[in-house]
């Protein structure tokens, strides 16, 4: 009996590691090709789609992996994209480039950490958080809407100088464009997605694992959950951050980038793909993103009613997400490929 399990289970172990570097393959190979075979307006789109799954990403390391509920994350992103806008209005080059990056990331962040030191340590968790960070994402809306001088109001703010990145006085690259753009993003997710993988297989993730599923035994164990939570929340806004201040590429910000209609899409996007699995909220974006592009283009009045409809059959046929459902049906074959070449 065991003579005849063992083939079976390495014929598995090959299985999974070389689907996965294929995987990796064609991805790379598709990534690269894109601008070449599709239309600029398709390449923006996808550019656009790949940024917001870097903001869904950042949402799945804060709800998929550490519990915490958000219903203003989207406010981080917008901060990020002002803060990179209104630094690139006034600076230019590869020297304002990098500082506007740098407040594009680090104002999230110290917003962040500021919220994590006065809720967390007043024991605010789960809805309460939530309806803190929705009442801030509304406030933060208004502000840049009534502050036209500064924010551009409701029509946003443009015009500010191109991105540009390099060495000074060596390389410098505009990140303009169509393709520029669109490959900044796809780095930009690789480094995020690395960087989340690294931190959920790490002991810090390990640490708010548990805290979603137990944090009072947690506590009770001499861990002091509101500073691994305000970690987390830091991380997560600054990752943020990150994609709105890349979202500036695309030469226009505006309020609605800090409301809660935009926060509620990204729940949405990582609850389509998948909570808690990285890979998920990115394909629950895209998929997500061209749907919706799509059904306006058709249905102009009334396509939220069919994203409404697709995101209640995924509730109902698959409530953990399309890429648990994928993991599993991928499993499923390669358990009865195993079986076969065992009986062979």
């Amino acid at each position: 009996m065991t003579g005849k399990m063992t083939p079976g289970w390495l014929v598995r172990v090959r299985l999974s590691r070389s689907s996965r570097l294929l995987l990796l393959l064609a991805l790379a190979a598709c990534a690269a090709a894109i601008p070449s075979v599709a239309s600029p307006y398709a390449v923006s789109l996808t550019t656009r789609f790949i940024v917001f799954s870097i903001l869904a990403l950042s949402m799945d390391l804060l709800w998929g992996y550490g519990g915490v509920v958000s219903f203003g994350h989207a406010m981080f992103f917008g901060l990020g994209a002002y803060a990179m806008a209104i630094t690139l209005t006034h600076a230019a080059g590869i020297g304002g480039t990098y500082l506007a990056l740098a407040l594009g990331v680090g104002v999230p962040a110290v917003l962040a950490l500021a919220l994590g030191f006065f809720l967390f340590y007043s024991a605010v968790s789960g809805v309460y958080f939530g309806i803190v960070t929705l009442a801030l994402a509304v406030a933060f809306e208004t502000l840049a809407v009534v502050n036209r001088s500064f924010t551009g109001g409701m029509d946003g703010l443009y015009g500010f100088a191109i991105p540009t990145i390099g060495l000074p006085g060596l390389v410098q690259v505009e990140v303009w464009g169509t393709e520029n753009p669109y490959f900044a993003g796809v780095i930009g997710l690789a480094v995020c997605y690395l960087l989340a993988r690294w931190i959920t297989h790490s002991s810090f993730g390990t640490a708010i694992k548990a805290i979603r599923d137990e944090e009072p035994r947690l506590e009770l164990l001499g861990y002091d959950t509101a500073l691994i939570k305000t970690i987390l929340l830091v991380i997560t806004c600054a990752m943020a951050g990150f994609a709105g201040s890349l979202y500036t590429t695309v030469g226009f910000v505006s309020p609605q980038l800090l409301g809660v209609f935009f926060s509620t899409q990204v729940l949405v996007w990582v609850g389509i793909g998948g909570r808690g699995t990285l890979a998920g909220p990115i394909l629950g974006t895209i998929l997500v993103g061209f749907l919706q592009t799509i059904l306006s283009g058709e249905f102009e009045d009334i396509w939220p009613l069919f994203v409404g409809m697709f995101f209640l059959l995924i509730v109902l046929f698959w409530p953990s997400g399309l890429y648990p459902f994928i993991q599993r049906s991928l499993n499923a074959a390669r358990r009865r490929l195993g079986s076969a070449q065992v009986g062979a």
